[in-house]
């Protein structure tokens, strides 16, 4: 199976999409009505600084390894 993710900017526009809509020669199976990949990024930026400003080293091992 071959999963990707793209973020496309439609602007104000809102278009419709349905379960299973064919999209590049594949079916549709999620939709988030924001950029996701940018949420991931952000997220993974406050891991990273969690990690910096813990003092445990169980856990600086624990969120590189969540990490890599």
């Amino acid at each position: 199976m071959s999963i990707y993710t793209y973020v496309v900017d439609h602007e104000d526009k809102n278009p419709r999409v349905g379960a299973d809509e064919i999209i590049n020669g594949g079916k549709l199976r999620a939709v988030m009505f924001d950029d996701a990949i940018k949420r991931l990024e952000e997220a993974e930026d406050f891991i990273r600084s969690l990690r910096d400003e813990t003092t445990c080293e169980h856990t600086k091992y624990s969120i590189d390894d969540f990490l890599n």
